[in-house]
Protein backbone atom coordinates (compact mmCIF):
# COMPACT_ATOMS: atom_id res chain seq x y z
CA UNK A 1 0.00 0.00 0.00
CA UNK A 2 1.46 3.33 -0.90
CA UNK A 3 2.27 6.01 1.71
CA UNK A 4 1.80 9.78 0.59
CA UNK A 5 1.96 12.54 2.70
CA UNK A 6 2.46 16.32 2.28
CA UNK A 7 4.63 18.36 5.01
CA UNK A 8 5.58 21.96 4.72
CA UNK A 9 9.48 23.39 4.57
CA UNK A 10 9.01 26.81 4.87
CA UNK A 11 7.48 27.62 1.51
CA UNK A 12 8.42 24.77 0.40
CA UNK A 13 6.50 21.52 0.20
CA UNK A 14 7.68 18.05 -0.51
CA UNK A 15 5.70 15.29 -1.80
CA UNK A 16 6.34 11.75 -0.54
CA UNK A 17 4.91 8.85 -2.21
CA UNK A 18 6.33 5.73 -1.43
CA UNK A 19 4.76 2.67 -3.16
CA UNK A 20 4.94 -1.33 -1.43
CA UNK A 21 6.51 -2.29 -4.84
CA UNK A 22 9.48 -0.10 -4.50
CA UNK A 23 8.25 2.55 -6.78
CA UNK A 24 8.44 6.12 -5.62
CA UNK A 25 7.80 9.43 -6.30
CA UNK A 26 9.02 12.71 -4.47
CA UNK A 27 8.43 15.94 -5.55
CA UNK A 28 9.55 19.54 -4.17
CA UNK A 29 6.69 21.79 -4.44
CA UNK A 30 6.56 25.53 -3.37
CA UNK A 31 3.81 26.88 -1.59
CA UNK A 32 2.18 28.85 -5.12
CA UNK A 33 2.26 25.40 -6.45
CA UNK A 34 4.85 25.10 -8.69
CA UNK A 35 6.43 21.76 -9.05
CA UNK A 36 10.09 21.30 -9.40
CA UNK A 37 10.43 17.65 -9.38
CA UNK A 38 7.97 15.21 -9.80
CA UNK A 39 8.83 11.44 -10.38
CA UNK A 40 11.56 9.07 -9.60
CA UNK A 41 13.36 9.98 -13.09
CA UNK A 42 13.68 13.92 -13.00
CA UNK A 43 13.16 13.57 -9.21
CA UNK A 44 15.71 14.93 -6.77
CA UNK A 45 18.67 12.18 -5.73
CA UNK A 46 18.44 11.50 -2.26
CA UNK A 47 21.32 14.51 -1.30
CA UNK A 48 19.75 16.79 -2.62
CA UNK A 49 16.30 15.77 -0.46
CA UNK A 50 19.16 15.35 2.61
CA UNK A 51 20.25 18.69 1.67
CA UNK A 52 16.68 20.22 1.95
CA UNK A 53 15.94 18.24 5.16
CA UNK A 54 19.10 19.69 6.73
CA UNK A 55 18.52 23.06 5.95
CA UNK A 56 15.02 23.96 6.29
CA UNK A 57 12.94 23.21 9.01
CA UNK A 58 9.77 20.91 8.73
CA UNK A 59 7.09 18.82 10.53
CA UNK A 60 6.26 15.30 9.88
CA UNK A 61 4.62 12.22 10.91
CA UNK A 62 6.25 9.37 12.54
CA UNK A 63 5.22 6.78 9.54
CA UNK A 64 6.29 9.52 6.99
CA UNK A 65 9.68 9.85 8.36
CA UNK A 66 10.07 5.94 8.71
CA UNK A 67 9.17 5.71 5.01
CA UNK A 68 11.21 8.32 3.72
CA UNK A 69 14.23 7.04 5.46
CA UNK A 70 14.11 3.99 3.85
CA UNK A 71 13.64 5.57 0.16
CA UNK A 72 16.81 7.69 1.14
CA UNK A 73 18.90 4.87 2.32
CA UNK A 74 18.20 2.48 -1.01
CA UNK A 75 18.56 5.38 -3.28
CA UNK A 76 21.84 6.22 -2.01
CA UNK A 77 22.89 2.82 -2.69
CA UNK A 78 21.64 2.48 -5.67
CA UNK A 79 23.38 6.13 -6.84
CA UNK A 80 26.58 4.56 -5.44
CA UNK A 81 26.34 1.97 -7.67
CA UNK A 82 25.43 4.00 -10.80
CA UNK A 83 27.71 6.74 -10.66
CA UNK A 84 30.35 6.40 -13.97
CA UNK A 85 31.46 9.44 -14.93
CA UNK A 86 34.00 11.19 -12.64
CA UNK A 87 33.22 15.03 -11.65
CA UNK A 88 36.04 17.39 -13.28
CA UNK A 89 36.45 20.46 -10.40
CA UNK A 90 35.09 22.69 -13.25
CA UNK A 91 33.24 22.55 -16.55
CA UNK A 92 31.53 23.95 -19.49
CA UNK A 93 28.47 25.09 -20.77
CA UNK A 94 28.02 23.38 -23.97
CA UNK A 95 24.57 24.62 -24.67
CA UNK A 96 22.80 28.13 -23.94
CA UNK A 97 19.30 28.54 -21.46
CA UNK A 98 18.03 25.67 -18.91
CA UNK A 99 18.32 21.75 -18.37
CA UNK A 100 14.75 22.25 -17.46
CA UNK A 101 13.79 25.59 -19.02
CA UNK A 102 10.43 25.87 -15.98
CA UNK A 103 12.91 24.65 -13.72
CA UNK A 104 14.16 27.74 -11.36
CA UNK A 105 16.62 25.45 -9.68
CA UNK A 106 18.70 24.62 -13.16
CA UNK A 107 21.29 26.96 -13.93
CA UNK A 108 21.01 29.05 -16.70
CA UNK A 109 23.37 28.82 -18.64
CA UNK A 110 25.00 31.57 -21.77
CA UNK A 111 26.84 29.32 -23.92
CA UNK A 112 31.11 27.75 -22.69
CA UNK A 113 29.78 29.38 -19.18
CA UNK A 114 32.57 27.80 -16.76
CA UNK A 115 30.90 26.21 -13.98
CA UNK A 116 32.86 24.72 -10.38
CA UNK A 117 31.35 21.45 -9.49
CA UNK A 118 30.04 21.20 -5.81
CA UNK A 119 28.22 18.31 -5.70
CA UNK A 120 27.46 14.82 -7.80
CA UNK A 121 23.97 14.26 -7.04
CA UNK A 122 23.85 11.51 -9.28
CA UNK A 123 21.90 10.40 -12.90
CA UNK A 124 24.54 12.68 -14.19
CA UNK A 125 22.90 16.09 -12.29
CA UNK A 126 25.38 18.34 -10.77
CA UNK A 127 25.13 21.11 -8.08
CA UNK A 128 27.59 23.90 -9.25
CA UNK A 129 28.11 27.33 -9.15
CA UNK A 130 28.81 29.66 -12.24
CA UNK A 131 32.57 31.06 -11.86
CA UNK A 132 30.83 34.49 -14.25
CA UNK A 133 28.52 35.37 -11.25
CA UNK A 134 28.55 32.87 -8.54
CA UNK A 135 24.84 31.62 -9.60
CA UNK A 136 24.28 28.47 -7.75
CA UNK A 137 22.01 25.55 -8.98
CA UNK A 138 21.66 22.11 -10.58
CA UNK A 139 22.58 20.94 -14.69
CA UNK A 140 22.53 17.70 -16.38
CA UNK A 141 25.96 16.02 -17.36
CA UNK A 142 24.71 16.89 -21.70
CA UNK A 143 25.04 20.57 -21.04
CA UNK A 144 28.94 20.01 -20.01
CA UNK A 145 32.23 19.11 -21.18
CA UNK A 146 34.30 17.71 -18.63
CA UNK A 147 37.45 17.69 -20.33
CA UNK A 148 37.91 21.25 -21.34
CA UNK A 149 40.78 21.28 -18.81
CA UNK A 150 42.15 17.93 -19.13
CA UNK A 151 44.64 18.76 -21.27
CA UNK A 152 45.97 21.55 -18.51
CA UNK A 153 45.60 19.17 -15.74
CA UNK A 154 48.05 16.65 -18.11
CA UNK A 155 50.49 19.70 -18.28
CA UNK A 156 50.81 20.02 -14.77
CA UNK A 157 51.13 16.69 -13.57
CA UNK A 158 53.77 16.15 -16.35
CA UNK A 159 55.62 19.18 -15.25
CA UNK A 160 55.19 17.54 -11.63
CA UNK A 161 57.02 14.38 -13.07
CA UNK A 162 59.69 16.47 -14.53
CA UNK A 163 60.71 18.33 -11.41
CA UNK A 164 62.38 15.86 -9.68
CA UNK A 165 64.93 13.01 -10.10
CA UNK A 166 63.05 10.10 -8.24
CA UNK A 167 60.14 9.47 -9.66
CA UNK A 168 58.67 5.76 -9.25
CA UNK A 169 54.83 6.38 -10.75
CA UNK A 170 54.27 6.84 -14.66
CA UNK A 171 52.23 9.68 -15.91
CA UNK A 172 48.56 9.59 -15.80
CA UNK A 173 45.30 11.19 -17.19
CA UNK A 174 42.69 12.88 -15.79
CA UNK A 175 39.71 10.76 -14.28
CA UNK A 176 37.24 12.09 -17.09
CA UNK A 177 39.19 10.68 -19.69
CA UNK A 178 39.47 6.89 -19.45
CA UNK A 179 36.70 6.45 -21.71
CA UNK A 180 37.81 3.08 -24.00
CA UNK A 181 35.87 0.57 -24.02
CA UNK A 182 37.60 -1.60 -26.87
CA UNK A 183 38.59 -5.25 -26.22
CA UNK A 184 42.31 -5.09 -27.47
CA UNK A 185 42.83 -1.42 -25.69
CA UNK A 186 41.62 -2.41 -22.30
CA UNK A 187 44.15 -5.58 -22.43
CA UNK A 188 46.76 -3.15 -23.65
CA UNK A 189 45.96 -0.80 -20.68
CA UNK A 190 46.68 -3.58 -17.94
CA UNK A 191 49.84 -4.21 -19.48
CA UNK A 192 52.60 -3.35 -16.63
CA UNK A 193 54.89 -2.24 -19.53
CA UNK A 194 52.50 0.33 -21.40
CA UNK A 195 51.10 3.75 -20.13
CA UNK A 196 47.28 2.87 -18.47
CA UNK A 197 45.54 4.28 -21.11
CA UNK A 198 45.26 4.18 -25.01
CA UNK A 199 45.92 5.85 -28.32
CA UNK A 200 42.53 6.36 -28.57
CA UNK A 201 42.20 8.72 -25.05
CA UNK A 202 45.75 10.05 -25.33
CA UNK A 203 44.64 11.58 -28.69
CA UNK A 204 41.04 12.96 -27.05
CA UNK A 205 43.39 14.31 -24.71
CA UNK A 206 45.46 16.13 -27.05
CA UNK A 207 42.82 17.17 -28.85
CA UNK A 208 41.60 19.21 -25.68
CA UNK A 209 44.56 21.29 -25.74
CA UNK A 210 43.18 23.13 -28.60
CA UNK A 211 46.54 23.24 -30.50
CA UNK A 212 46.42 19.44 -32.08
CA UNK A 213 49.15 19.41 -34.40
CA UNK A 214 52.19 17.55 -36.16
CA UNK A 215 54.07 20.45 -34.15
CA UNK A 216 52.42 19.28 -30.85
CA UNK A 217 52.69 15.58 -31.33
CA UNK A 218 56.40 16.04 -32.33
CA UNK A 219 57.05 17.95 -28.72
CA UNK A 220 55.26 15.15 -26.86
CA UNK A 221 57.56 12.48 -28.60
CA UNK A 222 60.50 14.19 -27.59
CA UNK A 223 59.42 15.15 -23.94
CA UNK A 224 58.82 11.83 -23.65
CA UNK A 225 61.40 9.90 -24.76
CA UNK A 226 63.03 6.78 -22.83
CA UNK A 227 66.23 8.08 -23.12
CA UNK A 228 64.96 11.84 -21.53
CA UNK A 229 62.16 10.12 -19.33
CA UNK A 230 64.96 8.01 -17.58
CA UNK A 231 67.01 10.74 -16.00
CA UNK A 232 64.09 11.51 -13.95
CA UNK A 233 63.14 8.11 -12.54
CA UNK A 234 64.24 6.45 -8.98
CA UNK A 235 67.16 3.81 -9.36
CA UNK A 236 65.05 0.68 -8.86
CA UNK A 237 62.04 2.08 -11.09
CA UNK A 238 63.77 3.28 -14.17
CA UNK A 239 63.55 -0.08 -16.24
CA UNK A 240 59.89 -0.66 -16.17
CA UNK A 241 59.27 3.76 -16.76
CA UNK A 242 61.54 3.75 -19.71
CA UNK A 243 59.35 0.92 -20.86
CA UNK A 244 56.43 2.65 -20.32
CA UNK A 245 57.97 5.73 -21.78
CA UNK A 246 59.12 4.27 -25.40
CA UNK A 247 55.43 2.89 -25.17
CA UNK A 248 54.19 6.17 -24.75
CA UNK A 249 56.10 7.34 -27.84
CA UNK A 250 55.10 5.12 -29.81
CA UNK A 251 51.35 5.63 -29.32
CA UNK A 252 52.88 9.56 -30.48
CA UNK A 253 54.23 8.30 -33.05
CA UNK A 254 51.69 6.54 -34.24
CA UNK A 255 49.46 9.45 -33.96
CA UNK A 256 51.82 11.90 -36.05
CA UNK A 257 51.95 9.35 -39.03
CA UNK A 258 48.21 9.72 -38.69
CA UNK A 259 47.76 13.80 -38.59
CA UNK A 260 50.89 13.66 -41.48
CA UNK A 261 48.65 11.14 -43.60
CA UNK A 262 45.47 12.99 -42.76
CA UNK A 263 47.33 16.42 -43.88
CA UNK A 264 48.24 14.96 -47.54
CA UNK A 265 44.82 13.45 -48.00
CA UNK A 266 43.69 17.24 -48.28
Amino acid sequence: MALRSFFVLQQVRLHVSLGADGSNRIGVVLAQGKELFSDSTHGPHADTLHYILSNLDYTMDEQTQSALDGHLQVSHSNNLQTLQKPAGRYARAIRKGRPRPSDTWDVKFAKNDIVEILEDLGRDWYYLRKEKNGTKGTAHGSWLDFTYQAFQTFQQDSDKLFSRKDNSTFITLPPVMYFCQEIKCKEEKRDDNKPDFCNHELEKLLRRSGNYSCKLLRQQRIKWHPDQFAKYCREDCREVLTRKADSLCAMLGSLLAKEKEKGQSK
